[in-house]
């Protein structure tokens, strides 16, 4: 009986963006904050951004038609009226029919339809993983496969897109219809995944060049290829993603690793990053102002740390949090007990 119900709520599931249908975003409570405030709709698979007003009243409350469930976000910003910019919101959800419930103190629906509400328990199971990329890819792909032809699955799918590999990303694609294959942002996957192949994990690394932070021409190939194991961060100084990793997991994990002579770490600063480098007391090495990190690397999300095994081919891409942790002690050699210990028991 079980296996019945859940075919049906599948097929429900996926055909539910075959006809057009009304919906509905409301906020719970109004929120005199926002009055003023410019409303706007972001269809995150075509790209497309509909004007949909002003707030007043503190009320959010937007009606609409579609054809299709797709992944949306809410925009709420008084950015045109006010350039310091006092409100600025962003509320991701799936289109669907129905009323969907927001509040701009969550980046998530509080209720909706079926799609909205697979969407959040996929977020909780994406917040419980962190940033280990093997269990992320796992569950965006379970959702995706689930939900093939609706909002949801176009949401898990253009996730698992910022993290798989071109293999994988070429693999997931070739199960949608060719409508969905060219809308503007499976398109621009598609097309970043195939400039990543030279650049992926098993290929020989690819030089960039920059200044250190005394203003010296420095390249990557002084530090990748030299026998030893290279941590490289890819950040800029105004990603607070990229502040959070440095401070929470790198700083921690350079410390604990900092005299292993396997292993060397550096930054690779897409910008000048030298005042964020002094202000946030990072030691190690820094390539200050890639200007070609993106194009060479595909990097469109940062931080991203890319480990470089000792021959300088790509070993790891997309690693960040405690899984970077884990990973170095897999592959770095083992610290040997002094010849003063045998099997843990002091010689003296």
């Amino acid at each position: 009986m079980k296996k019945i119900v859940s075919l049906t709520l599948l097929l429900m599931t996926v055909s539910i963006c075959s006809y057009a249908f009304e919906y509905r975003i409301v906020s719970k409570t109004p929120d005199s904050r926002l009055n003023g405030a410019e409303l706007m709709l972001n269809n995150e698979i075509d790209w497309a951004v509909e004007p949909l007003g002003i707030v007043e009243n503190g009320v959010i409350d937007i009606k609409g038609n579609s054809e299709r469930s797709f992944p949306a976000r809410l925009i709420i910003t008084d950015r045109a009226q006010n350039p310091n910019g006092s409100i600025n919101y962003n509320i991701d959800l799936i289109v669907e029919p129905g009323t969907i419930v927001v509040d701009v103190n969550e980046n998530f629906p509080l209720s909706g339809g079926v799609l909205n509400q697979g969407y959040k328990a996929c977020a909780m199971r994406i917040a419980d993983v962190e940033y280990k990329t093997v269990a992320r890819k796992e569950i965006l792909k379970e959702y995706f496969l689930k939900n093939i032809g609706n909002g949801l699955g176009e949401k898990a799918l253009l996730d698992y897109g910022w993290i798989c590999s071109p293999d994988e990303w070429a693999e997931m694609t070739a199960l949608l219809d060719a409508e969905t294959r060219s809308f503007a942002a499976i398109e621009n996957l598609t097309d970043r995944k195939e400039r990543m192949k030279g650049v992926w994990e098993g290929e020989p690394y690819a030089e960039l060049n920059g200044k250190n932070l005394d203003g010296e021409a420095i390249s990557l190939s002084e530090f990748v290829g030299k026998g030893k194991y290279v941590v490289a961060d890819f950040w800029t100084s105004w990603c607070g993603g990229c502040i959070v990793e440095a401070k929470k997991y790198l700083k921690p994990i350079y410390e604990e690793y900092k005299d292993d002579p396997n292993v060397i770490f550096l930054g690779v600063g897409m910008d000048d990053i030298s005042e964020a480098v002094d202000k946030l007391g990072i030691e190690w090495e820094q390539i200050n102002e890639c200007k070609r990190l993106m194009a060479t690397y595909g990097v469109y999300s940062i931080p991203e740390i890319v480990i470089f095994a000792p021959d300088g081919t790509i070993l790891r891409r997309f690693v960040r949090g405690s899984e970077l942790k884990q990973l170095l002690k897999d592959i770095l050699p083992q610290k040997q007990p002094s010849g003063d210990y045998i099997g843990g028991q002091s010689l003296k």
